[in-house]
């Protein structure tokens, strides 16, 4: 910094990231040997805290605490790969851990260290540190084996569309009660990363002018407002569905067939899209 009574804004924050890249930290409000810094910046900036926060920096009691805050976590996992829901288990048994959203927290707390890394589909995810890949994939893989059989039964029964309350009535009571039924979306949702199923929700998106004209009951009838999952191999299905459900009476005009024709190609994948439109305009109303 200029050795002159009265540094420059620039040569203020200049020195503050200096000494953050210099030391790996924000310097303290009385930081030894860094007052005359300290004493600048107040005048300049009005106060120590906006003078971090104009250098892009934190303060050192926010950065001492998410430090301290990902340590922690990185001791929960060595050697022993967690989910999100365990590790925010484990950390609520400390003290100084309310938050109001205690997962959003462990996320960003994670995102900043730079050792941790997951692995597993969206909503499976393994924690654990790097170095440690075969002891996250044998801790995932125990996850996952807890959940094939239904999956593979809720997969068969999908030959036709339904909701979601409709598999939870088709799926096996006995297994409905060991693997639970709030937990039902959670596998829904794992067959949807895996590529083998989508939703298909028969509600009119969001449009201006002519495509607010319409709601959901004129274009879709008995389906509107409902979501149905659906097998991407099951195109012949779903596309009976559709017709079968449609309110013919309410598409008796070009407008109202080409506005249902514009939901559809925003509700169902392209190939499902192309069999239900040839079939839909093969139809007379």
């Amino acid at each position: 910094m200029s050795h002159s009574r009265n540094p420059t804004r620039e040569d203020i924050l200049r020195q503050i990231r200096k000494f953050a890249e210099e030391m790996g930290r924000p310097p303290k409000a009385h930081e030894k040997g860094f007052e005359t810094v300290a004493w600048a910046a107040r005048k300049e900036f009005g106060s120590w805290t906006h003078a971090l926060k104009v250098a892009g920096l934190q303060t050192y009691k926010d950065w001492r605490r998410k430090k301290t805050f990902v340590e922690k976590i990185r001791r929960l996992l060595n050697c022993n790969p967690m989910t999100l829901k365990e590790l925010r288990r484990e950390l609520s048994k400390g003290q100084n851990f309310e938050c109001s959203n205690p997962s959003s927290r462990i996320s960003i707390a994670i995102k900043q260290a730079n050792n941790i890394d997951s692995i597993g589909p969206r909503g499976s995810y393994v924690y654990f540190l790097k170095g440690q890949e075969k002891l996250a994939q044998t801790r995932l893989d125990g996850i996952l084996s807890k959940i094939p059989e239904l999956e593979e039964e809720i997969f068969c029964r999908l030959r036709q569309p339904m909701t979601r309350a409709q598999i939870e009535k088709s799926v096996s009571h006995d297994k409905l009660t060991r693997y639970r039924k709030g937990r039902i979306h959670i596998y829904l949702r794992e067959l949807q990363l895996a590529k083998l199923i989508y939703k298909a929700r028969f509600v009119v998106g969001s449009g201006r002018g002519h495509a607010r004209k319409y709601k959901s009951f004129h274009l879709f009838g008995k389906l509107a407002n409902k979501t149905f999952y659906c097998r991407f191999d099951c195109q012949n299905e779903v596309a009976e569905l559709v017709l079968k459900n449609i309110p013919h009476e309410e598409l008796d005009n070009a407008g109202a067939r080409m506005a249902l024709v514009r939901q559809l190609k925003r509700i169902f994948p392209e190939d499902v899209f192309r069999l239900i439109d040839r079939e839909l305009w093969a139809v007379e109303f």
